[in-house]
């Protein structure tokens, strides 16, 4: 028990040097997980190799795609969550 609470200490002590809370990772992470999830389920985007990391409502897409009309889908479809409040689009044109 004593090792659980230390652990849970380390990890918000962590958390909170970045001045990130935990909820906000969890957020970040949930919002992440969503954009990587539309990527991945659009039909457009076949093919394509797209990140997606996600602070503060903040999503940056990086990677490669095939055209320009994927690179402007992936961006469409990180909008498209719930919570984000911009894209950093890094994507390459192949």
């Amino acid at each position: 028990m004593k090792r659980l609470l230390s652990a849970a200490a380390l990890v918000i002590l962590v958390a909170c040097a970045g001045n990130i809370t935990p909820a906000r990772q969890l957020d970040d992470a949930a919002m992440a997980t969503a954009v990587r999830e539309a990527i991945r389920s659009d039909v457009g985007l076949r093919g394509a190799n797209v990140t997606v990391d996600a602070r503060k409502g903040v999503v940056t897409l990086t990677g490669m795609v095939r055209t320009p009309e994927q690179r402007d889908r992936a961006v469409t479809d990180a909008r498209s969550i719930l919570n984000v409040r911009s894209v950093n689009n890094l994507l390459t044109v192949e």
